[in-house]
């Protein structure tokens, strides 16, 4: 019974992110190792933002439907930031203490990231070309940057799950499966009430071109390299 569970996760797994290959599994091996030693040596604690992302959080441990937050700049709405990475990092926060909650999601968002950059190479490039991409990304400074300099968890999740929604776009546009657009509207929700400039801004970007490749892929003979 326990195999047979455990099957059908690896099956929605290798579904959701594709065929994976060794350059993949290489990428988020890599990605685990060098981010898990940025994260324990607490390389986040001197960034911009991190802590503000852990008072949010605060927030929603002391009051989750307590919209007023009088703690900071003599009291604010804290809906005028999209709420969802916030609470989510208190439901862990309750398990696990603040700040290691905050360690394991930014550790968990490393980690997402060579796996929706692969997944969303594949639909313009080969599998090999696609897995290039996603060890390619382990190592990009703009992600260390906004990881650790910036402390932009927001846009980190953001990033992962308006990838992976433009990933189910495309695969809903090409085959019409009712799990493909399920997935896209999910994912789509995910990202607006994650960080508002990547909804705004990124989201757009991707879901078009996703709906470009559709649009262009019966001509043929289109090169994406």
């Amino acid at each position: 019974m326990f195999r047979e569970s455990l099957a059908r996760v690896r099956q929605s797994v290798k579904g959701f992110v594709g065929r994976a290959n060794r350059l993949l599994l290489l990428a988020v091996v890599f990605a685990f190792v060098f981010h898990l030693a940025l994260t324990l040596t607490g390389a986040y604690r001197w960034s911009y933002d991190a802590y503000t992302h852990m008072f949010f959080a605060d927030h929603y441990m002391r009051s989750w439907f307590g919209l007023w937050e009088p703690r900071w700049f003599g009291g604010f709405y804290v809906t005028t930031y999209p709420p969802l990475v916030h609470q989510f990092l208190a439901l862990l926060s309750f398990g696990l203490g603040l700040e290691l909650a905050y360690q394991v999601l930014l550790l968990l968002l490393m980690v997402s990231i060579p796996a929706a950059v692969y997944s969303f190479a594949r639909v313009f490039v080969s599998d090999e070309s696609a897995g290039y991409a996603s060890l390619l990304s382990v190592f990009l400074p703009s992600i260390s940057e906004t990881a650790y300099f910036s402390g932009q968890l927001t846009t980190l999740f953001g990033l992962v799950s308006s990838l992976f929604a433009s990933v189910c776009l495309y695969r809903f546009l090409k085959d019409g499966k009712a799990i493909n657009f399920a997935l896209a509207v999910s994912l789509l929700g995910v990202s607006v009430g994650s960080h508002h400039f990547s909804a705004l801004f990124f989201l757009p970007l991707c879901l078009l071109l996703s709906l470009v490749i559709v649009v262009l892929k019966p001509f043929g003979g289109i090169d994406w390299r």
